[in-house]
């Protein structure tokens, strides 16, 4: 089944590691060859879908709830920190952040 690929064929490149001496006058390039192809089979998986972003191109996140809380030490003086949900993100990425902070860029979610 060699060769037999039109465009939008998904194939498995067989890779390995190697290094080939090529000779400098050698008119040989440095590709690899069809024979080297396989053609996927089975159904292409898409893991999830891109992250919403702005006009420039940076990653709009927003706070969706409030996970937990703690008190931890900031500078030596007692804070609250909020394990925040984030939009474009998963619940796994959700981070632990200062509650003032949230309060500051955030002044319409409710914390």
């Amino acid at each position: 089944m060699t060769g037999e690929y039109v465009v939008g064929d998904w194939v498995y490149l067989k890779l390995k590691p190697h290094r080939q001496a090529i000779i400098r006058k050698a008119q040989i390039h440095n590709v690899f060859h069809i024979s080297q192809l396989k053609k996927c089979r089975g159904e292409v998986v898409h893991n999830g879908s891109l992250p919403v972003c702005n006009e420039q191109g940076v990653m709009m996140v927003e706070p969706l709830a409030i996970l937990d809380r703690r008190m931890a030490k900031k500078e030596n003086i007692a804070a609250v920190f909020v394990l925040v949900y984030w939009t474009n993100g998963s619940k796994e990425d959700a981070t632990w952040e200062p509650i003032e902070k949230i309060q500051k860029n955030f002044p319409s979610f409710n914390v």
